[in-house]
């Protein structure tokens, strides 16, 4: 579709020019020699709270983020468009170490670089998880932060459109509540206007023959079931809307807010003078060749730089495993073993595929280029369909008959589990913990255990949502400049793999559902009804891959548990230091992230009452 990209370019820049609070490196000579709070990374969580810290108009903040503005392309804009197109230019595209548990081989890790972050690159789904994830986070010592206590802030970030068209409503059963949305939040949340058929359709109709329930509205607390998801997708146009559109856009003039882009923060500074190490600013660059700059934070230092560069950074710090930073000759300012640690993600696999249906692979040629148009003229088509919208996510006794004694067998200890290394009392006895909650989740009906999806492509993916294994992200050098170690150690609790077997089993008999049966779906070489046991786990251990979900490498749990941060996410052993992104997450929820981390954002807004006027203040 080359010769559509001139024409398009502007027509299709759908995240309107922004100027005002930007600072491009160019005009890094323009920033403040101090500000009340600077916040590390422009993605989700540090443009929410770059947003609401300026509600007050003394409160100065800057957001230091390493990625520039995405340009507007189609490619990020449309939803169609996603695993299509190039958008590594607004990627990390880092790589795990090889995953020793699997089959020795590294595997891409993709995370967002740019202002927005992760949504502007992501799958764009909107789930909450169950409630039961939520308030598992209360019964591991986090009180403030169960699923009551999260949903006033779950609805403070979105404005929902229950709009549906005929086909969506009728025949795919959608049927959402609007009293469990919020309606005048800075993210547009919605469906969208086409539907592939008849793939969407069987696969619903076909998880409901296994006796998995269809459900109107997965956001409500009990996400177990298949439904087709909402996305954050503007209810006008069907585009993409990312954190930069919600949360940065409508406020890009205010004059008490910086957004400096292509801009790394090296190192957080810290004054050691009276008690507890005192975040008082940062230290970046614009590269490794670039003079280095210091800006000081009067109030804190916030870490919004998501689950791999959040400890990646406060190692460098000096904030993290003693025997780690001491490797890496970095001064140990406080010993805290949970950060890098306790590392989660959801893995997933893609065993079949539905060939000889349209798809979003029919999107080339001139086809592609008369689905484009329609896209961007009568906003319909299925371009405005994202990844993923048709799911499943069914608890694990749905899919397990013999789910207790599997789940006893993991009590008596009597599965494999290799926890890392690096594991001190506290980090085992916080898994401890986790474990027995986990468990206890697994036992649940309104908690899920697996996604299963049919995705645009034509493809069906199962995913682990409650997993065992437990990995690490680490500094491989004093220089933030040398790419972190990424070790999810997937599979290294032997049972996350019993979990894919069982998942794909049960994919298994999906395909052979009557409603599934009549696509003619085929299985990848290695899957299948008829592959052995042994077989099934070569091929899955060759096949396993992230699902784009890294989180809890900077947990809340109390500090003998393994934690990194408080209930008001302050770093352990620190003042003025918090950390608001995934990282805190002390167990991952079963569900699609960025629906929670918007409201975590929301939740943690620093107090800024306080903060008086002077003459230097822009009031």
């Amino acid at each position: 579709m080359g010769f559509l990209a001139g024409a398009l370019t502007g027509l299709l820049s759908l995240s309107p020019l922004v100027a005002g609070a930007i600072i491009p490196p160019d005009a890094i000579d323009s920033l403040h020699s101090s500000y009340d709070y600077v916040i590390v990374g422009g993605g989700i969580s540090g443009l929410v709270l770059a947003n609401r810290l300026t509600e007050q108009k003394c409160c100065r903040v800057l957001v230091l983020e390493a990625g520039g503005l995405d340009d507007g392309r189609w490619q990020v804009q449309a939803p169609g468009s996603i695993g299509l197109e190039d958008v590594s230019m607004y990627d990390w595209n880092w790589r795990t170490v090889p995953q020793t548990f699997l089959d020795n081989a590294d595997r891409s890790f993709p995370l967002g670089k740019a202002v927005g972050g992760g949504s502007v690159v992501n799958g764009m789904v909107w789930t909450r998880a169950s409630a039961s994830d939520y308030d598992s986070w209360v019964d591991l010592g986090n009180d403030g932060w169960g699923w009551d206590d999260l949903l006033p802030y779950f609805k403070k970030s979105e404005s929902f459109s229950p709009d549906v068209n005929d086909y969506g409503r009728d025949n795919l059963q959608i049927d959402p509540d609007s009293e469990i949305h919020g309606r005048n939040g800075p993210i547009q949340v919605g469906y969208p206007r086409h539907f592939y058929h008849p793939q969407t359709q069987n696969f619903l109709d076909g998880v409901e023959e296994l006796g998995i329930t269809i459900i109107g509205e997965p956001n409500e607390g009990n996400m177990t079931g298949a439904s087709v998801v909402p996305s954050s997708l503007t209810h006008d146009t069907n585009a993409r809307c990312s954190a930069r559109d919600g949360y940065l856009t409508p406020i890009v003039d205010r004059l008490n807010l910086h957004v400096a882009t292509g801009q790394r923060v090296t190192r957080v500074l810290f004054d050691n003078s009276n008690g507890d190490p005192k975040a008082v600013g940062v230290e970046f660059a614009t590269d490794s060749g670039a003079a280095v700059r210091n800006i000081t934070a009067k109030r804190e230092v916030i870490l919004s730089a998501g689950a791999v560069h959040t400890p990646t950074l406060l190692q460098i710090s000096g904030v993290g495993p003693r025997r780690h930073l001491e490797t890496l000759g970095v001064d140990v300012l406080v010993d805290l073993p949970g950060v890098g640690n306790n590392f989660q993600d959801h893995p997933m696999i893609s065993p079949d595929t539905v060939p000889g249906l349209y798809t979003s692979r029919n999107l080339t040629g001139a086809e592609g280029a008369a689905r484009l148009k329609e896209w961007q003229e009568e906003h319909t088509g299925p371009y405005t369909t994202p990844l993923i919208h048709a799911v499943a996510f069914p608890g694990f006794p749905s899919v397990a008959p013999d789910y207790a004694n599997r789940l006893n067998a993991i009590r008596n200890g009597s599965i494999a589990n290799s926890l890392p290394d690096s594991y001190d009392e506290t980090l085992r006895a916080g898994y401890d913990a986790q474990l027995a909650s986990i468990i206890g989740l697994l036992e649940k009906d309104d908690v899920s255990a697996y996604e299963l999806m049919s995705n645009s492509f034509g493809g069906l993916t199962v995913s682990v949502m409650q997993p065992l294994s437990r990995g690490n992200v680490s500094a491989t050098s004093k220089s933030i400049w040398d790419a972190p170690k990424i070790d999810p150690r997937y599979c290294s609790h032997a049972f996350d793999c019993d979990m894919v077997e069982i998942g794909l089993r049960f994919n298994d008999r999906l395909i052979t559902t009557k409603s599934m049966a009549e696509l003619q779906p085929v299985a990848q070489a290695g899957f299948g009804p008829d592959v052995t046991h042994e077989e099934l786990q070569r091929s899955l251990r060759a096949s396993l891959h992230s699902d784009y979900h890294p989180s809890c490498t900077a947990s809340m749990l109390s500090r003998d548990l393994g934690g990194a941060v408080d209930t008001s996410l302050r770093v352990y052993g620190t003042r003025g230091l918090r950390v608001v992104d995934a990282s805190i997450f002390p167990t991952i929820p079963g569900a699609h992230l960025q629906a929670a981390v918007y409201a975590v954002a929301e939740k943690v807004r620093p107090v800024t009452s306080e903060i008086s006027y002077s003459r230097d203040r822009i009031c």
